[in-house]
């Protein structure tokens, strides 16, 4: 018996989180379905959305790309934030995804007051035709 499962929203968001986690880990799609012993075409159909991964698959992505599993999770229930993750830069997601790796408190506080210090610096700086 053949059963057809139409992606869920869910499973498009999946596959946008792991091309994102792919592209800041500087990992191309060829490499990638090598390492989970998959053709480069069925990776590309991944990433697109156009099949559903699989939950082993995506254990095996989320080893390889040395991220926790429910990093491809967060977000599905808030749309709002969902959108607002995806408008951000690479470099954003980058630094957000650095953050996180970060455990002790402290150091993350630091890196938080830091940020703002840039932040209010370039707030208060003369404008100019050329950032420094």
């Amino acid at each position: 018996m053949t059963r057809s499962r139409s992606l869920t929203d869910g499973d498009v968001k999946i596959a946008q989180r792991v091309k994102t986690a792919r592209m800041l880990a500087s990992i191309s799609q060829a490499d990638m379905a090598l390492a989970l012993g998959i053709s480069f075409q069925q990776f590309q159909k991944y990433e697109g959305g156009a099949n559903r991964i699989s939950a082993g698959k995506l254990a095996l992505i989320a080893i390889h790309l040395k991220l926790p599993i429910t990093w491809f999770y967060e977000d599905m229930t808030t749309p709002e934030t969902a959108d607002a993750a995806a408008k951000l830069s690479a470099g954003a997601l980058k630094i957000a995804m650095e953050f996180e790796a970060i455990h002790s408190g402290g150091l993350r506080y630091l890196a938080t007051k830091f940020v703002n210090g840039l932040r209010e610096y370039e707030e208060t700086k003369p404008k100019e035709g050329v950032d420094a």
